[in-house]
């Protein structure tokens, strides 16, 4: 893994960005918990996208947490632990995922090129500081980056079992249009013959992106 954030991002807050990650990993087993794919936290606030398996339930979620541990989620709940996930997911090839959110508007996950639960919220019912109770302000200071891991500190099981590429992060709220582009036709650019990534010269302005390939991050 070679790739760092940028001195200009502004971590202070965090209120519209999105996330684009490319994921091979099999689904959690039944009761085997989440899987923490692309995370940005301080704590308990930020944001992140998992896959979560428990007796009961069966998701791909995206999530934003507030410095008030207001939490938003959006995502696919695909039944309980044993339901069948291949109309979602690839327990064998990549698959593309891609969160967008903007404050005091809305949030949506987009799962190999299809959008699922687009949420709006509302008010917090005690606000943020300085913003009025607008959605999900996020406190990023001292925030950190992970990536197939559950925290900031490697431990034990804590990793996913498969391989993560491109995963970008934008200070922007992404639209359809843009997702079409990273979602590259539903070819992992990691993958892909011609090496080639989409948005190559980074038009779209992602902050930090990782390539985790043998050629390095942008």
């Amino acid at each position: 893994l070679s790739g760092t954030l940028p001195t200009t991002m502004d971590t202070s807050t965090l209120l519209s960005g999105t996330a684009s990650v490319w994921v091979k990993c099999e689904f959690p087993v039944s009761g085997g918990g989440g899987e923490a794919l692309f995370l940005y936290k301080n704590n308990s606030h930020g944001w992140g996208v998992s896959l979560y398996n428990d007796y009961n339930v069966k998701k791909i979620f995206a999530y934003i947490e507030n410095q008030d541990e207001y939490s938003y989620q959006v995502g696919v709940e695909i039944g309980n632990g044993t339901s069948d996930h291949s109309s979602y997911w690839s327990d064998t090839g990549w698959n593309h995922l891609m969160m967008s959110w903007q404050s005091g508007t809305s949030m949506q996950l987009w799962i190999n090129g299809v959008g699922y639960d687009s949420y709006t919220y509302t008010d917090d019912p005690g606000g943020v500081p300085g913003a009025g109770g607008t959605g999900p302000v996020v406190n990023m200071s001292d925030a950190y980056v992970s990536i197939g891991n559950r925290g900031n500190i490697p431990i034990q099981g804590s990793y996913i079992n498969g391989s993560i590429a491109d995963a970008r992060i934008y200070h922007t709220a992404l639209t359809s249009g843009n997702m079409d582009t990273l979602y590259n036709g539903g070819v992992c650019p990691a993958s892909s013959a011609t090496g080639v990534y989409p948005d190559a010269d980074n038009t779209l302005g992602a902050l930090a992106w990782w390539k985790l390939d043998s050629s390095g991050s942008y």
